[in-house]
């Protein structure tokens, strides 16, 4: 089948639909100046999501060690690795904000700067050539407000060690879409791409929608995109196995894969209807209930992305299965931990349901109702909970481990499994 033919079977078309004009269908405003004010206010309601971190700065996880310890060390560079991983887009990033006059300073500009990337990252979802997946642009207006509300985010929320979780969610999405239509267009998505996917283990989770969008679109533009993946992922294995990261050791293949599956009525399908605290004691029913129902839209609408995307959520938590040690894997089972293996996927359940809400069949029922089931999670989770701020001692701690040099310093930061 012609890569036309299947677009138009699955209500996808490698053109901007004839639907998406400058102006937008209520209220005369032009579709740019309703992009530009949903950012605007995208980055307040992210912001405000854990507000205290702005009045109570902290440094989160490896923000202090790998970030702003290394970036004052001479000779650190972008391609340096930290546990068997490059980090390319949080070293572009750190030196910048390293160099303000204090580390409270510092620590706020960390949080900051992570929301406004996390934001434009994934305000391409509001892109003219988005309508080729989302049908209408109020439609990519409710994909982005989803993006930014996800539910159990805590962990990735607003700290520089995570913004490549975030900008992964904005590569799946470009990678679904038509090639951009200027050379500048493309020039900067492939820059994006490429940065994005030698950001962690970042490549592997992409492989399932960079191959979607091959077959799908069968152009060049495509091929190249599929290229830059295929290339980051082999620079990501190489640094691997020649890195002295230790491996997860105990339990086996099949154990392993089952915890994760074990954890997603809870961490996925409860997360989005109750939140993350509560998520684990939502009745399996109604979390597999939901799960289903998205599962069942993505078929449904077969020739749309959401299957790659879904594949993308669970290729980032099995990596996450298997690299966390055997006595920390039931970790998945429980909130408030290893939250970070499972944001791709929830982005791409909803996602999915947005997608089926656009459908112009009877779908859009049933995904509806999804989505409203959702709503309470949403807000339930509105307000991130947060560390408190770093103390005195601590800051002095910080200021000391960076007059010293010694990468090795013992630099305070709050552990992943502190909120």
């Amino acid at each position: 089948m012609a890569a036309q033919d299947l677009g138009e079977a699955g209500g996808l078309s490698s053109e901007t639909p004839p639907e998406s004009p400058d102006r937008t269908p209520t209220g005369g405003l032009r579709r740019a100046d309703v992009a530009a004010l949903a950012v605007v206010v995208g980055l307040l309601l992210f912001a405000i999501r854990k507000v205290s971190a702005i009045g109570h700065p902290f440094f989160w996880g490896e923000d202090a060690i790998i970030f702003y310890l290394q970036d004052t060390v001479p000779g650190q560079d972008l391609f340096d690795s930290y546990a068997g991983q490059l980090w390319i887009l949080q070293r572009m990033v750190a030196p910048l904000l390293g160099a303000a006059p204090s580390v409270p300073l510092t620590m706020t500009l960390y949080y900051l700067a992570s929301v406004v990337i996390t934001v434009l990252s994934c305000a391409v979802i509001l892109q003219r050539r988005a309508a080729a997946v989302f049908v209408r642009f109020r439609f990519q207006l409710i994909g982005f407000a989803a993006i930014l509300l996800l539910p159990a985010v805590m962990e990735v929320h607003g700290n520089l060690a995570n913004i490549h979780v975030w900008a992964t969610i904005s590569v799946m999405l470009c990678l679904s879409f038509p090639e951009p239509r200027t050379t500048w267009g493309k020039t900067a998505e492939g820059v994006w791409i490429l940065v994005v996917a030698l950001s962690g283990f970042t490549s592997a989770v992409l492989l399932p929608v960079a191959a979607w969008g091959l077959l799908r679109f069968r152009s060049r533009w495509a091929g190249v995109r599929a290229a830059l993946i295929v290339l980051a992922l082999t620079v990501a294995v190489a640094i691997w196995v020649t890195s002295d990261r230790p491996v997860a050791t105990g339990g086996g293949l099949i154990d392993r894969i089952l915890t994760a599956v074990e954890s997603l009525p809870g961490r996925v399908g409860g997360a989005l209807l109750a939140g993350e605290a509560s998520g684990p004691n939502v009745p399996a029913l109604l979390a597999i209930g939901l799960l289903l129902l998205v599962l069942v839209v993505a078929l449904i609408e077969l020739r749309s992305p959401c299957l790659a995307w879904l594949a993308c959520g669970m290729v980032w938590l099995l990596l996450g299965a298997f690299s966390v040690p055997l006595t920390a894997i039931t970790q998945l089972l429980v909130p408030l931990t290893a939250g970070r293996y499972y944001t791709v996927l929830l982005a791409a359940c909803l996602l999915t349901l947005i997608r089926g809400l656009a459908s112009p069949t009877r779908l859009r029922y049933a995904a509806g109702l999804g989505l409203a089931a959702v709503l309470f999670g949403v807000v339930a989770d509105f307000r991130l909970p947060t560390s408190p701020g770093f103390t005195d001692t601590e800051i002095q701690q910080v200021e000391y481990c960076a007059q010293s040099g010694d990468p090795l310093c013992d630099t305070p930061a709050r552990p992943w499994d502190q909120p």
